[in-house]
């Protein structure tokens, strides 16, 4: 029983000598029993010693725990670098198809203007003069002569001072030559 610390004196003015020493008497009493109390929580909050065996379980729970988390890691990174693989075998398909379309669209206005070329010799008069004359000036950048053009015509054109193009022209944005 516990005392409410402000009726205390009251209860102490009405009480005569022997019920003042009574209830200090239980006062003690529940002082001590409520010291065993914390006591005893304490103790019980401290783990008693374990036996070999509990250490053993204990190091074993700890030894799958790492398991697990390993064999985790083991499996996310054998899924990203499956993914990875998958990747890179996707962007070199798409580099290889890509990189072809590019250089023939490089190509293509080249061999327009080599077959438009050849039409308007074909429609001369003197068409051995028409081909002499054709003269290669000018080559589109990255491109081989021997390769990527002469293979590709019925003739020899007169080669001389062949200049590369300016990359500009084959760009989609605007040249900048205007200030």
């Amino acid at each position: 029983m516990k005392l409410n610390p402000f009726n205390k004196n009251k209860k102490n003015k009405d009480m005569n000598p022997k019920e003042k020493e009574a209830e200090k008497e239980l006062n003690s009493q529940e002082t001590e029993n409520i010291a065993e109390e914390q006591l005893q929580e304490e103790t019980t909050d401290q783990e008693a010693p374990l036996t070999k065996e509990e250490e053993l379980e204990k190091e074993l729970e700890k030894a799958n725990e790492t398991i697990e988390d390993q064999k985790d890691k083991y499996l996310r990174l054998s899924a990203e670098f499956d993914n990875y693989r998958k990747r890179t075998v996707k962007e070199k398909a798409e580099l290889i198809l890509n990189g072809g379309e590019k250089s023939l669209s490089s190509i293509l206005p080249v061999v327009d203007d080599l077959e438009r070329a050849l039409q308007t010799m074909e429609k001369a008069t003197d068409v051995a003069a028409v081909k002499e004359g054709v003269e290669l000036i000018e080559v589109a950048p990255g491109l081989d002569i021997e390769k990527d053009i002469l293979a590709h015509m019925d003739f020899k054109p007169i080669i001389k001072d062949v200049k590369v193009m300016d990359e500009r022209i084959f760009k989609d944005e605007l040249m900048g030559l205007a200030k």
